[in-house]
């Protein structure tokens, strides 16, 4: 009797399903189209900015990293946890770091790393970024900012100099204006 019932409440729910992804189908393409637009918008004004040099390009690459309102870390993470299980938001999430790499490589190449060392660069820092926000690292803006010029050393030497005071640190990376499109 059980096994009449399961035979055809299976398909049944199935079906049911099929029919409630059909109708978020286009919920879904909005939310990774507008993840994909919002969440890069700051990014590809500073990368693609021919006024900025490759310094001020990474100056500007911090301070998007460290302002939740240009760039949401929870959003990008759950599209990350997303991609996995929907192969439309893989390719989304692809295409996505595809071009931030090919961002940061254009930066690396403005400070004279060329072909191989540019792409590593590029790839070394984003997958960190990624990593720092993926493993849910819980610091505070002080504590960031304290860590950072150690980190720049690894992009540029002397990009921040290492005896930056927090007050320096702040001065420099938390703006309040960001690049407008």
């Amino acid at each position: 009797q059980w096994r009449d019932c399961r035979n055809s409440m299976v398909p049944t729910a199935f079906r049911a399903l099929a029919v409630r992804k059909l109708s978020l189908t286009p919920r879904l393409d909005k939310l990774r189209q507008d993840w994909e637009e919002q969440n890069n918008l700051h990014f590809s004004l500073v990368f693609e900015s021919p006024d900025l040099d490759s310094r001020q390009k990474y100056i500007e690459y911090l301070r998007i990293l460290l302002d939740k309102s240009r760039y949401d870390p929870e959003y990008d993470g759950a599209i990350r946890d997303w991609a996995p299980f929907s192969p439309e938001t893989a390719a989304t999430l692809q295409r996505v770091d595809d071009l931030r790499i090919r961002q940061l490589e254009s930066m690396y190449q403005g400070f004279g790393n060329k072909g191989l060392a540019a792409r590593v660069h590029a790839e070394l820092a984003y997958f960190h970024q990624i990593g720092y926000y993926l493993v849910g690292a819980s610091e505070s803006l002080e504590q960031r900012l304290e860590k950072l010029p150690f980190y720049a050393q690894l992009v540029c030497p002397d990009i921040i100099p290492l005896d930056s005071t927090i007050e320096d640190l702040r001065a420099l990376l938390v703006r309040k204006e960001p690049l407008q499109p």
